[in-house]
């Protein structure tokens, strides 16, 4: 999977100089930019029809946000520091959150360590689109509160140290140098940009994080996509490594360059201090997979693993489109197209991060768009499943559901050719849906079941509880 000219650039990126570009606390550049890079340079490959134009925001987002998180930090402004002490504290994203039915506002992803009722845990939530705010508001957001709180601290605080302007100079030129042949000059001006941005608000995160961890003294910090770098991520990664408490991700989603990287950037003890020392994955495959140097432990994906065994399959002559992000809009016209040329209901579920609202209504009334409710359940009750890149057509495989995957330069990339079935279109689509078959592909690959034994195995290992 990590074969592609992009990749190779990364990972030749990593095995060069590139950790030489630190702040002056000792922050390596390179862990802060290298997805983002990786991205702008993967949506370069892509047909500019694939684009993401449906996944545009609605009019008042931003005012909204801005809006929202005044309010926010205002009200808790004055709130008295948490002195208590913690075992754990877990960093979720609202996007993978849901609401059980007492109320209790949960993790998908991490949410299984409540299940060790002696640990002492305290939950941050991230909200990562203006439409959750709603759903996930105070007093859930206080990790929103802290990031707050660094960025008006650093709005007040003097310039960019000069040293670090010519650390992000350096590093830049260093960039360009390796990439100008695929980059234009306002991509370089715009990073220079960010990086300022992101060097003024760091060393307040910093502050933040630090304060954070010391008052509450947790053994192990769980972070919701923490390798993937950016944001606020890095901070907190870097953060708690520096403080010596051990630092955790759990896949939730299909593995990229996030996960790989070059040997000398693996063997980098400095640069390893901006991953976590443990990644928990979903099975065998991905752990082969990932080039990291965190300790790798196949634990699955505890979530799926309940919910398979409490939903159960129903009749339906229903295909289920699972719509993804960089090729939202060829995927919808694929299913528009199929509409008009089969009699199975067709529902399109939208990705977590896409608005409802930036769809046109279907023109057939056999094609329906899904924003909300619980996916395992449209999968449970679906005959096949239709998508690109997600992580729900390696789900699929629990479900036993036939799985059909769109070729492209991204599902090329992520997705196996032992899984599923490959399509080019709607009437190729279309033509193989009359011969579905339930994927061969082996569950035990991709799959580690058993997720408390898994879990308490690596814990006999790791002693975090």
């Amino acid at each position: 999977m990590v074969s592609s000219s992009v990749e190779n650039l990364i990972l030749e990126i990593d095995n060069s100089s590139v950790t030489d570009y630190k702040l002056k606390n000792g922050f390596i550049l390179w862990a802060q930019v290298r997805y983002s890079l990786y991205k702008e340079l993967m949506l370069l490959k892509q047909d500019s029809s694939h684009g993401d134009s449906l996944i545009s925001r609605s009019k008042h987002f931003f005012v909204k946000l801005l809006l929202q998180k005044l309010v926010f930090v205002i009200s808790h402004w004055y709130e008295p520091k948490r002195k208590k002490k913690y075992d754990c504290l877990i960093f979720n994203s609202s996007a993978a959150c849901y609401k059980d039915t007492s109320g209790v506002f949960k993790s998908k992803v991490n949410g299984f360590f409540a299940n060790f009722k002696h640990l002492r845990i305290l939950n941050f939530f991230q909200v990562i689109n203006g439409t959750y705010y709603q759903k996930y508001n105070a007093p859930f957001l206080y990790h929103e509160v802290t990031m707050a709180k660094a960025g008006i601290k650093a709005s007040l605080s003097e310039k960019v140290d000069i040293e670090d302007v010519k650390t992000i100079q350096l590093f830049i030129a260093f960039l360009k140098e390796k990439t100008s042949q695929f980059l234009v000059d306002s991509f370089y001006t715009k990073l220079f940009s960010q990086l300022m941005y992101f060097t003024k608000n760091h060393y307040k995160l910093c502050d933040e994080y630090y304060t954070l961890l010391k008052d509450t003294a947790p053994k192990f910090v769980v972070i919701e996509d923490a390798n993937y770098g950016g944001g606020d991520k890095a901070t907190l990664v870097w953060c708690a490594n520096n403080m010596g408490i051990t630092t955790i991700e759990v896949q939730h989603g299909t593995f990229d360059v996030a996960f790989c990287y070059g040997t000398k950037l693996i063997k980098d003890v400095d640069f390893s201090k901006h991953k976590t020392s443990v990644l928990l994955t979903m099975g065998r495959y991905w752990s082969s997979y990932a080039k990291i140097s965190s300790r790798i432990y196949a634990i699955g994906y505890p979530y799926l693993e309940e919910k398979v065994k409490s939903v159960f399959p129903k009749d339906a002559n229903t295909i289920l489109f699972i719509s993804q992000g960089a090729v939202t809009k060829e995927l919808w016209d694929i299913a528009i197209s199929l509409s008009k040329n089969v009699a199975n209901k067709i529902i399109y579920r939208l990705h977590p991060n896409e608005i409802i609202d930036t769809y046109p209504e279907p023109s057939t009334e056999n094609l329906v768009i899904n924003k909300e409710g619980d996916l395992y359940e449209l999968l449970a009750s679906s005959s096949c499943v239709v998508g690109s890149y997600s992580t729900v057509l390696f789900e699929a495989l629990l479900f036993e559901k036939s799985i059909f995957i769109h070729r492209n330069n991204l599902s090329d990339e992520y997705m196996p050719e032992s899984l599923g079935m490959r399509f080019n279109s709607a009437q190729d689509l279309a033509e193989k849906l009359s011969y579905e078959r339930v994927s061969s592909s082996d569950i035990d690959l991709f799959w580690a079941l058993g997720w408390e034994k898994n879990l308490a195995n690596m814990n006999q290992i790791e002693k975090l509880w």
